[in-house]
């Protein structure tokens, strides 16, 4: 078994923790990829259990109700991506930093979230970061991200600034802000290396985002620039 993936069922809530334990641990040595889609209701936390899937490369995790992840799974030394969308989730462990070989880290309506953690910038692999609806800001340690390409922010309102030394870095950024947002969090000169951008422009119409505009650009090579209509754009000027 390589590919694993566990949605809601009441049969499942039947089986039992201790039962699902013993699934993992039969199926941990070959797995690679777990997706676990609104399996955990309000008594259950993620087992720590999850340890033991040291093959593991990609985990998503889907949940209305959890709301801290145990400190073993950053002993999944072979994690090269992390997707979760839990709105309660307040925090990443604080051992994150183990987390060597992870490349893409995915938060989506993590809205409890305030903060990524201190040591982050130990994450030598970082490849591809997407935050959407992200309520805190990017610590400067960031800019130890020297493999980073790939950026996508939506609805992060409190991300006022990416750090210079990733924005040289990147090939693709996606960035969708709220039209009376005063500026973006990148000075556009500063992406020498930028391939493809898109930016999508949104106005909030009772508690509903409205699109207003996308412009997309995508340049052949590093050397050509992208068209002027992005730079007059109310938020970059």
């Amino acid at each position: 078994l390589v590919l694993c993936e566990l949605r809601f069922t009441e049969p499942f809530f039947r089986v039992g923790q201790r039962a699902l334990d013993r699934f993992f641990r039969a199926v941990a040595p070959r797995l690679e990829e777990l997706s676990r889609a609104h399996c955990l209701d309000q008594t259950q936390k993620l087992p720590p259990s999850i340890a033991v899937f040291l093959a593991l490369r990609v985990l998503r995790l889907h949940s209305e109700f959890l709301r801290a992840l145990p400190d073993r799974m950053c002993k999944l030394a072979a994690l090269q991506e992390l997707h979760l969308s839990c709105p309660l989730l307040e925090e990443l462990p604080e051992a994150f930093e183990q987390l060597r070989s992870l490349a893409h880290l995915s938060l989506s309506k993590c809205t409890e979230m305030r903060a990524l953690p201190d040591n982050i910038g130990a994450l030598q692999q970082m490849r591809r970061l997407e935050l959407r609806h992200f309520r805190g800001d990017l610590p400067e340690v960031c800019e130890e991200w020297t493999t980073l390409e790939d950026v996508t922010l939506v609805a992060c309102d409190n991300i006022h600034m990416l750090p210079p030394a990733c924005v040289e870095l990147l090939t693709r950024l996606y960035l969708a802000c709220s039209w009376e947002q005063e500026a973006l969090p990148v000075t556009l000169p500063w992406a020498t290396a930028l391939c493809h951008l898109i930016l999508n422009y949104f106005r909030i119409v009772d508690n509903r985002a409205t699109p207003v505009e996308r412009l997309e650009a995508t340049a052949v090579d590093s050397s050509e620039p992208f068209p002027e209509a992005f730079f007059a754009l109310p938020a970059l000027v």
